[in-house]
Formats: structure tokens, C-alpha cells, sequence
């Protein structure tokens, strides 16, 4: 995993490291699955798997990456990177429709959320947690990451998102924009 990791600074095109390992990643699938659940590895194995399903989980196996961050842990984006953050939020969205439409809980989805959020404000990403917190229908949120570094960022992109959506959606948008201009005066 130490490789894997250094591996990723940068993903502007799938590191060596990745596509090595890659190709066993159906056969460290079925590893994993054979570890006892209180195997100490179990959790590392999982955070490597969930990277690894970035870019080699196939067409009909969606959610991958989220399936083995939520089996592993939830620390550790910034080893990952912005690129396997981003990846997670897609992922994200596609668990929260599937599961809300199917009448399902979402508390472990809000989990990662609440990892996620905080590391993509800390690295001036507004639009992407904007985008994350409309998509799971959560933009209510934003108030509490609001702060005076990025409060103009979150409330030009919420007011401009909110031209393309639908009532009543819009002007919920425009509450958050209210209500964060209140919370830092």
C-alpha cells in the first residue's frame, strides 16, 4: 500500500504502480474475501481495494470504491488524493439515489460524507462539495463549513446553480446563501 500511496501525488494518468497491481485486482478481490473479519489486515486490505476499484473496477460492478472504503476506514483521504476523493463522491451520489429510491438507510453514506466535506474545504474546492451536498440533497450543510475564507465561493456558486434548477429547489439554494451571508455577518 506504501508504494500505491507515493504513487499518487499527482494522478494526472494511472500511475505503474496501479497498473501492475491492477491486473490482480478480480484475484485481491477474492483474498479479501476469504480474510476472517477479524483479521488485522482486513481494514488496510479494503482501503487499498477501494483505491484500486478507481480504475479497475468493470462495467456492471458500480460502487466499488465505495463498497471497500466503507468495509475499511474512513481516514486517510489526503495518502489518497483529490483525484480518488472525486472518484468517491460519484460514487456517493449514484449509493445515495439508489438507496433513497429503494427506501434505504443512508447513515454510513453520511460517514463518508462528513470525511469528505471538510478535506475538499480545506483544499478550496467549494464547487465540489456544492456539487456533492445538492446531488444527496443535503445543501443545508453548507452553513456549517461556511466560513469568511470561503463563503463567497459556496454562495456565487449555490445562487448560480440555482438558475438551473427547479422551485422549490431554487430558492432553498438561495436560503443557504442567506443564511451563511447571516453566519458570518
Amino acid at each position: 500500500p506504501s508504494q500505491i500511496k507515493l504513487s499518487t501525488g499527482s494522478m494526472t494518468s494511472v500511475p505503474k504502480v496501479i497498473k501492475f497491481v491492477g491486473i490482480h485486482y478480480e484475484k485481491l478481490k477474492e483474498t479479501y474475501g476469504k480474510l476472517a473479519a477479524s483479521a488485522p489486515q482486513k481494514v488496510e486490505y479494503a482501503n487499498l481495494l477501494s483505491y484500486l476499484a478507481t480504475v479497475w473496477t468493470k462495467e456492471g460492478e458500480p460502487n466499488e470504491t465505495l463498497k471497500y472504503k466503507l468495509e475499511g476506514s474512513l481516514v486517510g483521504l489526503e495518502e489518497w488524493g483529490h483525484e480518488y476523493t472525486r472518484h468517491l463522491c460519484t460514487e456517493v451520489g449514484v449509493a445515495y439515489e439508489q438507496r433513497t429510491a429503494a427506501g434505504e438507510p443512508i447513515d454510513d453514506l453520511m460517514k463518508v460524507v462528513d470525511t469528505i466535506v471538510p478535506f475538499l474545504i480545506e483544499r478550496n474546492l467549494e464547487p465540489e462539495v456544492c456539487d456533492l451536498l445538492m446531488e444527496i440533497e443535503k445543501t443545508k450543510m453548507l452553513i456549517d463549513h461556511a466560513d469568511e475564507t470561503n463563503y463567497k465561493r459556496i454562495s456565487t456558486y449555490m445562487m448560480t446553480c440555482a438558475g438551473f434548477v427547479a422551485e422549490p429547489e431554487d430558492n432553498e439554494f438561495r436560503q443557504v446563501c442567506c443564511d451563511i451571508y447571516r453566519k458570518v455577518d
